[in-house]
Formats: C-alpha cells, sequence, structure tokens
C-alpha cells in the first residue's frame, strides 16, 4: 500500500491520537489495515520512517505537521496523497478558528480532485467552513437534512442506500449534539461528496 486511503486532519495533537486509536480498533478485525499518525511534540524522523515502513491506509494528522512534510519533496508524503480516496476534516470550525485555513487549502491542492475524492466535515457548519466545502465539493454535490419539519433531530438518517446510488453525492449527518442541532436549523446544511454506498469499503482499504 503506497497510497494514503483516507486522511483524517484533526486540529490538535490529543484529538488526532484519540482518532488513531479509535481507527486502530475500527480496524483491528481486518487483517492489513494500518494507521499512521503525524502529530507535533513527537520525533518527525520516527513518524516519517514508520509511515514509509508500513502500509498507509489511514493518516491521521494535525496541519501544522503534514504540512512540514509535505515542503520536505524527499518525505515522500506528497506522493502518497495522490491518489487519497477519502478527506476527513474533524472538528472543522476549530481548525478555521486555530488559523490553520491557509495550510487546510494548501494541503487539499495536494490531493485529488474531488471527482475522485470524498470530503466529509464535522462540527458546527461556520461560513467558512461552507467556503471550503463549495470550493473544492464537485459542483453537483447534494443536500441531504437530517432534520424532521418539526425540528427534532434523527439519531439516525432514514436514507437508503438506493437514494445514495441515485441521486450521487449527498451530505448525511452522523451526530445530533446540541450544537450540530442547532447549526442545522438555522444554517443550511453543509455539504459532503459521497460515492455510492458499496465503494466505501474500497475507497478505505486503498
Amino acid at each position: 500500500m503506497d497510497n494514503v486511503g483516507t486522511l483524517v486532519i484533526s486540529p490538535t495533537h490529543e484529538l488526532a491520537s484519540q482518532i488513531a486509536v479509535e481507527a486502530q480498533k475500527l480496524t483491528s478485525h481486518h487483517a492489513g489495515f494500518d494507521v499512521s499518525l503525524f502529530v507535533g511534540g513527537v520525533d518527525k524522523r520516527g513518524q516519517l520512517n514508520g509511515f514509509n515502513r508500513g502500509r498507509k491506509d489511514i493518516l491521521v494528522a494535525t496541519p501544522g505537521r503534514l504540512k512540514d512534510f509535505l515542503s520536505d519533496s524527499r518525505s515522500g508524503v506528497a506522493e502518497a496523497l495522490k491518489n487519497t480516496k477519502m478527506l476527513i476534516l474533524d472538528e472543522a470550525d476549530p481548525l478555521l478558528d486555530m488559523g490553520f485555513r491557509e495550510d487546510i487549502e494548501e494541503i487539499m491542492r495536494v490531493l485529488p480532485s474531488n471527482a475522485t475524492r470524498q470530503t466529509f466535515f464535522s462540527a458546527t457548519v461556520s461560513k467558512g467552513i461552507q467556503q471550503i466545502a463549495h470550493t473544492h465539493l464537485a459542483p453537483n454535490h447534494r443536500f441531504v437534512n437530517c432534520v424532521s419539519e418539526e425540528g427534532s433531530p434523527f439519531t439516525c438518517c432514514p436514507l437508503p442506500e438506493s437514494t445514495i446510488q441515485a441521486n450521487g453525492p449527498a451530505f448525511v449527518v452522523l451526530e445530533t449534539s446540541p450544537v450540530v442541532t442547532q447549526s442545522l436549523t438555522t444554517t443550511p446544511p453543509l455539504p459532503m461528496d459521497m460515492e455510492r454506498q458499496n465503494q466505501h469499503t474500497e475507497a478505505l482499504a486503498r
């Protein structure tokens, strides 16, 4: 596995480390899956050596450390991201609040085009996040609002696979915390590129 299949960007060392641990748990039952972690405060050489030795199914990173590796042409990280199938911006709004917007834009320019890449956002849907989404998602993305007409959120969005397959890219809310609920009832939903459901596992493994 020479290419990163899934890239997860998180704003802090702690959050990125937690995500990496959970990703390892989720993939532990699938032989051959590997999770790499790029965060500050840890030896860069050790992180890079581990990344280059193992598979590159999932990479979890903070923006600053990932940008450091991308700026070094000898690291091979930029090359490994050229065929990434899935980008996840965890806590996307805090990423912008902490001043990482320029870094995020630079990282996204290294990734494949939105025609072949799924993009997921989590946390509050701010105006800045909407701007990034509309810039980097395919023009034919669709909205799926997971709040009922009465305003009560669904715990699980009742969206059949056939709907995704028939209509293409969609936005699906996977969390209904008070912040998300308020955002959905007061802010237009954030778009998300989504390929057909039966391609998800394959994309994650690439």
